[in-house]
C-alpha cells in the first residue's frame, strides 16, 4: 500500500521528532530563568519602596525646617532645596511605579506557564502538591503587588500635598503665610507615618516573597539598613539599601544608582519676615 504522506515528509520525520524531544528541556530551563526574572523584579519593588520611605521623608523634613517657629535661615536657598527634594521624591515615585509594572507581568507569565505545566504531570499526587505549592506562591505575590499598588498610591498622593505647600509658599513666603501652614504640616506628619507603614509593608512581602522563593543554592545575606542608632546616611545604591540581598545562580543582577538627598538647609542667616524694632 502506498503512504498517504509525501517521501520528503517521511525523511524530515526524524529530525522533527528530535527537534521536539529537544525543546521540551529548553523550555524548562527557561522556566526556571523567567522564575529568576521574577524574584529579581520582586527584589528591585523591595528596594525602591525603602529608597520611597527616605526620599518623602527627605522631602517633608525640608518643608518643616522652612516652617519652623525658628527659622533663620536663608529663604530662597531653602525654598530652593525644597523644590529639589519634592523633586526627588516625585522622580522616586515613578521609579517605584517603574519596578511594579515589569513584576506584574513576569509574574504573569511564571504563574501562566506553571498553570499550564500541571496538565503534565502522570501522578496524580505530584500535581497536586504543585497545585498547591502555586497555590501558596501566588498568594504570597498577591500580597506583594496589592502592598506595592496600595503604597504607590499614598505616595503619588503625599507628593501632590508636598507640592500644594511648595506652590502656596511660591508666591507668599512670608511669616503669615508660613503661620497658615502650622496644621497642614501637623497632617502631614500623620500621613508621612501611615505612608512609612505602607512602604514598610511593601517591603515586608516582597522579602517574604523572596525568601520563599528563591531558587535552590542561592546565598541570602540579611542587610539591616539602620544596624545602629546614629542616623543613617544616604545609600550609594539601590543594593546598598535592600534589606535582603540574594546570589543568583542563574546571573547578576546590577543594582540602579539612588541620587541622595540634599540635607536641609542649617539655619544661619536672615529670617523670614519684617525686622524687629529698633534694629
Amino acid at each position: 500500500m502506498r503512504s498517504p504522506f509525501p517521501t520528503s515528509c517521511l525523511r524530515s520525520l526524524p529530525w522533527l521528532l528530535l527537534v521536539a524531544a529537544c525543546s521540551s528541556p529548553t523550555e524548562k530551563a527557561e522556566s526556571v530563568q523567567r522564575v529568576d526574572d521574577l524574584l529579581a523584579h520582586v527584589e528591585s519593588v523591595q528596594v525602591d519602596a525603602v529608597v520611597s520611605k527616605e526620599k518623602a521623608r527627605a522631602a517633608l523634613d525640608q518643608l518643616d525646617a522652612i516652617c519652623s517657629p525658628g527659622f533663620a535661615g536663608n529663604a530662597k536657598e531653602s525654598y530652593a532645596l525644597l523644590i529639589e527634594c519634592i523633586d526627588g521624591s516625585e522622580k522616586q515615585a515613578r521609579q517605584l511605579r517603574a519596578s511594579i509594572e515589569p513584576m506584574r507581568l513576569s509574574a504573569e507569565s511564571v504563574f501562566r506557564q506553571w498553570t499550564a505545566d500541571l496538565e503534565h504531570f502522570g501522578s496524580t499526587r505530584m500535581r497536586q502538591r504543585s497545585q498547591t505549592r502555586l497555590d501558596e506562591t501566588q498568594a504570597r505575590y498577591r500580597t506583594v503587588y496589592a502592598t506595592a499598588q496600595s503604597a504607590q498610591i499614598s505616595y503619588d498622593a503625599f507628593n501632590g500635598d508636598l507640592r500644594d505647600q511648595a506652590l502656596f509658599l511660591s508666591h507668599d513666603m512670608n511669616v503669615a503665610a508660613v503661620g497658615e501652614l502650622t496644621g497642614d504640616l501637623k497632617l502631614m506628619r500623620d500621613v508621612l507615618l501611615e505612608l512609612d507603614g505602607r512602604m514598610d509593608a511593601c517591603a515586608s512581602a516582597a522579602r517574604a516573597y523572596v525568601e520563599a522563593a528563591a531558587l535552590y543554592g542561592q546565598s541570602e545575606a540579611t542587610v539591616h539598613e539602620n544596624a545602629t542608632e546614629e542616623p543613617a546616611t544616604e545609600p550609594a545604591s539601590k543594593e546598598e539599601t535592600s534589606t535582603k540581598k540574594r546570589s543568583s545562580t542563574l546571573k547578576r543582577h546590577s543594582a540602579t544608582p539612588v541620587e541622595p538627598a540634599p540635607a536641609p538647609v542649617p539655619a544661619t542667616q536672615e529670617p523670614i519676615g519684617p525686622p524687629a524694632p529698633g534694629s
